[in-house]
C-alpha cells in the first residue's frame, strides 16, 4: 500500500509537470479512484469470514441437526483453536473437519456438526467465533446466532408426557389386618414351640446317652505318676546333660503323687515338712527314704550339685521303688 502511495505521488508530480490544469485533474481523479479500488480489494482480501448453515430451522425430537461452519481467511493464516460455538442445549453427536483449500486468493475451511436434541421447544444456538493469526495481525470473525425449533414427533393434539395419575384412595380394612396380623402371630408362635420341643428332644437324647455310657474308672495315683516318670524318661534330658530340669520334673511327679496318695500339700511343701508328714502318716523309716530322695534332688536343683547319666537313671528306678513302698505300706496299715 505504502508502495502504491508512493507511486502516486510520483505520477501527480509528473502529470502537472508534462499536462495542462483540466488534464491534471481529471488524470489525478481516475489515478486516485484505482489507489481506491486497488486499497479495497486488498482490505477484502485481508479479512476472514465465518458463515454459518444448518440443515433445517425446526427438527423434529430426536432428530439430527447438520450445522455447518464455513471459514475464509487470507493465505498464510492460522486458525487459532476451535470455534467457539453454543451447542449447550444440543447434545453433539459428530464432528467433521474438511480439509483447506483455495478458492478466489483466500483458504476456505468447512467444519459440520452433528446435532441432536432431546427436549421440545425454542432454542437458539449462539454466534459462533474464531481467531485467526494473519502475519502479525489477529483477526477476528463472527457468525451469526441460529434460532431452531424442536417439535413433538407426537400427534399435535397429543402431549409427549402424559399426566400424572391421581393417587389411589384404599380404603383399609381394619378387620382384616388384624386377623392377618394374629394369623402370623400364631405361626411365629408355632415355628417357636416346635423349635424348643427340638432342642429339648436333642438335650434329653444326650443325657441318655451320656447316662448310658459307663463312668471312667478313675485311675490310681500310682498309675499315673508311673505314666509321668516314663514319659520324663522319653523327653531324653539325660542324654542332652540337662540335669537340673530332669530332677525338677522328677520331684514334682513325687510330690503330686504325694498329694493324691497321703493328701499332703506336697507342691506347696519344704522337703522337711513333707518328711515329717510322711512320718506321721506311714512310718519314720519310709519317712527317711522320702528324705534322701527329696533332698538329692533339691541340691541338683538349687545348690547345682553334679550329677550324671548313670545316676540320673538310677534314681528313676529309685522313685518307682518309692512309690511301690508307700503304696503297699498304706495298704498294709488298712488291712
Amino acid at each position: 500500500m505504502f508502495a502504491l502511495l508512493f507511486v502516486s505521488k510520483r505520477i501527480n508530480w509528473f502529470v502537472y509537470s508534462t499536462s495542462s490544469k483540466q488534464i491534471n485533474k481529471i488524470v489525478i481523479g481516475m489515478f486516485r479512484l484505482i489507489i481506491l479500488l486497488i486499497v479495497l480489494t486488498a482490505s477484502v482480501f485481508s479479512q476472514a469470514r465465518l458463515s454459518v448453515e444448518i440443515s433445517n430451522d425446526s427438527i423434529k425430537l430426536g432428530e439430527p441437526l447438520r450445522y455447518s461452519l464455513l471459514i475464509e481467511y487470507p493465505k498464510g493464516g492460522k486458525i487459532m483453536g476451535d470455534p467457539v460455538t453454543g451447542f449447550s442445549e444440543f447434545e453433539v453427536l459428530q464432528i467433521r473437519k474438511t480439509d483447506p483449500d483455495s478458492k478466489a486468493g483466500k483458504i476456505v475451511e468447512q467444519r459440520d456438526f452433528t446435532l441432536m436434541r432431546f427436549d421440545t421447544g425454542r432454542c437458539v444456538i449462539s454466534a459462533p467465533e474464531i481467531m485467526i493469526l494473519s502475519g502479525l495481525d489477529t483477526l477476528r470473525a463472527v457468525g451469526v446466532e441460529k434460532t431452531i425449533y424442536v417439535v413433538s414427533i407426537l400427534d399435535s393434539t397429543k402431549r409427549d408426557i402424559e399426566p400424572e395419575k391421581p393417587i389411589l384412595r384404599v380404603t383399609v380394612r381394619w378387620w382384616l389386618v388384624i386377623v392377618m396380623g394374629i394369623a402370623v402371630l400364631g405361626i411365629l408362635l408355632l415355628i417357636a414351640w416346635l423349635v424348643y420341643r427340638y432342642i429339648k428332644a436333642w438335650q434329653e437324647k444326650k443325657r441318655r446317652e451320656a447316662l448310658a455310657e459307663p463312668a471312667p474308672i478313675p485311675r490310681s495315683p500310682e498309675e499315673i505318676a508311673f505314666e509321668q516318670i516314663e514319659l520324663l524318661r522319653q523327653k531324653n534330658y539325660l542324654d542332652e546333660a540337662l540335669f537340673k530340669i530332669y530332677y525338677s520334673e522328677l520331684s514334682d511327679i513325687l510330690r503330686n503323687y504325694l498329694e493324691a496318695k497321703i493328701g499332703i500339700s506336697a507342691m506347696e511343701s519344704t522337703t522337711v515338712d513333707i518328711v515329717r508328714e510322711i512320718e506321721q502318716k506311714v512310718s519314720r523309716g519310709t519317712a527317711q527314704d522320702w528324705f534322701e530322695f527329696l533332698s538329692h534332688a533339691d541340691l541338683v536343683k538349687f545348690a547345682k550339685q553334679v550329677s550324671n547319666m548313670e545316676e540320673g537313671r538310677t534314681r528313676l528306678l529309685m522313685s518307682k521303688t518309692l512309690i511301690n513302698e508307700l503304696s503297699q505300706k498304706i495298704k498294709s496299715e488298712r488291712v
